[in-house]
């Protein structure tokens, strides 16, 4: 038997005086696990600041860059002329990165403001990327993908079996779906992560890359 849980908080957001957004998860006394549906879920991220959204240009911040897309590509392998599915694409900036190392690309994100800032994106860089705005638990056929990638997704979405069904469905036979997420014991790394990264542009150099793990 599985068990999952989910967030029932509030994202809040703040500019400090160097200039960093800064994104915090309040938890919310009055949301219950009835409550926090996949529809309220996308109704706070939706009102995601597009300032917070721009700040993760153009890699997804310090943690993806250093940890988590490292070993997504090396996993993926060379995928130049591949077709890949990036379920819950947020703001677009993992589609992008795929899309520059060739791959035919869909991404699919149901909040307004981050499906918004994607297509923003496409339309400036012209990458070729189609954005779907649909709840991963409800996808559409969007025909078949050499590999699905689901990058700190499912544990965001509170009825997220489904999700992961559409996307293992969503695969052609021996395609490869990928999942990365937080676990529980590293979820307060996020303030040491944001402090490590304005240390390292302050000082104009990237922090030491830590070891892969994946296997």
């Amino acid at each position: 038997m599985g068990v999952a849980a989910a967030w029932t908080g509030q994202a809040t957001f703040a500019l400090s005086s160097n200039g960093t957004l800064r994104a915090s998860l309040v938890p919310s006394s009055g949301v219950d696990g009835a409550s926090w549906t996949n529809e309220a879920a996308i109704a706070r991220w939706s009102a995601t600041p597009r300032e917070f959204l721009a700040s993760l240009d153009p890699d997804g911040g310090f943690a993806k860059r250093y940890l988590i897309n490292p070993t997504v590509f090396r996993l993926l392998g060379d995928i130049d002329g591949k077709r890949i599915l990036d379920a819950g694409c947020g703001q677009g900036y993992l589609s992008r990165l795929l899309a520059e190392r060739g791959a035919t690309v869909v991404g699919v994100e149901p909040a307004k403001s981050l499906f918004d800032y994607a297509l923003e994106r496409e339309l400036e860089l012209g990458q070729g990327i189609r954005y779907v705005q649909a709840d991963l638990a409800t996808l559409p056929d969007l025909g078949r993908f050499d590999a699905v990638i689901a990058s700190m997704v499912l544990c965001a979405i509170p009825n997220w079996p489904p999700a992961m069904r559409a996307c293992v469905e969503a695969l052609v036979a021996g395609g490869l779906f990928i999942v990365t997420l937080n676990h529980p014991c590293f979820e307060g790394l996020a303030d040491g992560c944001s402090r490590a990264g304005r240390q390292d542009r302050r000082r104009g150099r990237a922090p030491a890359r830590g070891r892969n793990v994946a296997t």
